[in-house]
């Protein structure tokens, strides 16, 4: 018997899990935003029901919450073990954990952070209080390496702009990175060499040392 027509096959094999949902919803909203993203569509791309994503996520509202809560935070909020006083290897963890972050949730952050709908406000919101103590613990690092006389004081706004905001983004732009310029920031080496150059820039700056 031919199926109908417009409803969502159900998946084959083993019951979507909740986390598949949320990478699949994550994928949407960095390629569509989240107010392109429909409920309905994330369903088709997952192979369930309508009635299967809203089992989990009632509302889009509560599944964008989720993306933001279980994939986005804690990507930003991942860094490799360093040992304490390596202040440079500090820095580049957690510039690594914003570009990571681009890299495996690609035009998440930028499309959450560049939202001009309506709701957008509302999500810009609910995603700086998310993001509060990652944000917090970028402060902190960067009062350390003053406080230690690695770094010269500098504006902190500035600082966390770029690491907050320009990092995060960069998946946006990846394909104009690898165009125009050449590091491609799905490839380990070309992320870690940039990393690194980035993390010596924010450190020492252009002048001769």
């Amino acid at each position: 018997m031919a199926r109908q027509r417009g409803r969502p096959k159900q998946k084959d094999g083993p019951v979507v899990t909740r986390q598949e949902l949320l990478e699949i919803a994550a994928r949407a909203i960095g390629r569509d935003g989240a107010s392109g993203a429909s409920m309905r569509g994330i369903a088709s791309a997952a192979e369930v029901s309508l009635a299967t994503l809203q089992h989990h996520f009632a509302t889009k509202a509560i599944l964008w919450k989720a993306v933001i809560d279980e994939l986005l935070v804690p990507d930003l909020e991942r860094r490799p073990e360093v040992e304490q006083g390596e202040h440079e290897s500090i820095l580049a963890a957690a510039i690594a954990a914003r570009l990571n972050a681009s890299v495996v949730r690609p035009g998440l952050s930028g499309r959450l952070l560049t939202d001009s709908s309506p709701e957008g406000q509302e999500r810009l919101r609910y995603l700086a209080e998310a993001t509060r103590s990652v944000r917090q613990t970028d402060r902190e690092l960067l009062c350390a390496l003053r406080d230690s006389g690695v770094i010269r004081p500098v504006d902190m706004d500035a600082f966390l702009t770029l690491t907050g905001i320009a990092l995060s983004t960069l998946s946006s732009s990846k394909n104009a990175v690898r165009e125009l310029i050449g590091p491609d920031l799905e490839d380990d080496a070309d992320r870690s060499r940039m990393i690194a150059g980035i993390t010596d820039l924010l450190l020492h700056g252009l002048l001769p040392r």
